[in-house]
């Protein structure tokens, strides 16, 4: 059992002490009246998305004993989730599609796909079938960044218009 030592006259609190008593079935005798020992009765945390919620612990310290110890009180320990604002969403929600593009289709890859792809297009006037194959995976892959851009742009506008969360989700790469 987690125990708190609160000073009533000054509210400070000693968090997480041990009982002073020998048996934590028996009140100590001579203690200081303004001491008072409060076990914690802490609710379940809710399940809850860190990018679009903040979460705070709200202690309420109570007068009503502990079912077998009396002369423990209880701290009561429950959870407030607050929306973050849209800003701080859209935030981890670029970030988010920066990391899964990147996880996926790495910058430099990118790169080397842009001047590949160029030579092929521009540069290549006879194409092979192989050529064209390669510049049409080159092509699908820019698709795709647009794709996921616009799926976070859809994700954004929902989110301002209508406050529908983000799923944080994006198309996979082809």
């Amino acid at each position: 059992m987690i125990l708190h030592l609160k000073n009533i006259a000054t509210n400070e609190i000693k968090r997480n002490v041990r009982y002073a008593g020998a048996d934590i079935a028996i009140p100590i005798v001579g203690m200081d009246e303004n001491l008072q020992y409060y076990y914690e009765q802490v609710d379940q945390q809710p399940t809850f998305d860190s990018r679009t919620h903040s979460i705070a612990r709200q202690e309420t310290w109570t007068n009503e004993p502990h079912p077998t110890y009396t002369h423990i009180l209880k701290m009561s320990v429950t959870w407030t989730l607050t929306q973050k604002s849209n800003e701080q969403i859209i935030e981890a929600l670029t970030s988010v599609l920066g990391d899964y593009l990147d996880e996926n289709y790495p910058m430099a890859i990118r790169l080397k796909h842009l001047k590949e792809g160029v030579e092929l297009a521009l540069l290549t006037p006879n194409k092979t079938d192989e050529q064209i194959a390669r510049l049409t995976y080159i092509t699908s892959l820019g698709d795709w960044l647009n794709v996921c851009r616009a799926e976070r742009d859809d994700q954004e506008a929902a989110l301002t218009n209508d406050n529908i969360l983000p799923t944080f989700q994006f198309t996979a790469k082809p």
